[in-house]
């Protein structure tokens, strides 16, 4: 089976520096991203996306303005893209179609569902493995809070 792009990004991180390289000089944790660095992202991630994707140039750069909206218009959002894997989590969800939403908590539940979704298909190999999102995060719950 044949993964797309996304689903590459988002199971291995190097193919996001790969295809997005400005990640990898633009980013400090003692320096977030700004709105021009923002705006750099969605048209990267956009531009990365059509590479696997036959679409219309002028389809990428709308979606890239319009994920890029989205973000700024809401402040809690916004906060969060200054970081490339919190972006690369909200360009995702934009990109499925989704509408971006108003607060943080939202976004981590969706973000959360949209990881375990792709961890679960890549670790899998019989369907009749597979378990439904509360089952996981019952499952994955106490290891993450022994993580940390």
């Amino acid at each position: 089976m044949r993964r797309s792009l996304t689903e590459k990004i988002l199971t291995n991180p190097n193919i996001l520096f790969h295809e997005l390289p400005f990640l990898w000089k633009a980013y400090s944790p003692k320096k977030p991203f700004d709105r021009d660095r923002i705006k750099a992202f969605c048209n990267s991630w956009y531009k990365a996306i059509s590479k696997s994707k036959p679409v219309d140039t002028s389809s990428t750069s709308t979606e890239a303005n319009r994920l890029y909206e989205s973000i700024i218009q809401k402040p809690e959002i916004e906060r969060l893209a200054c970081n490339p894997l919190l972006i690369t989590l909200i360009a995702n969800i934009h990109f499925k179609g989704q509408t971006l939403p108003d607060n943080r908590v939202q976004l981590y539940d969706i973000a959360t569902e949209t990881l375990l979704q792709y961890w679960v298909q890549n670790r899998v190999s019989d369907e009749s493995q597979l378990k439904d999102k509360d089952d996981v995060i019952a499952i994955l719950s106490p290891i993450a809070f022994n993580i940390l």
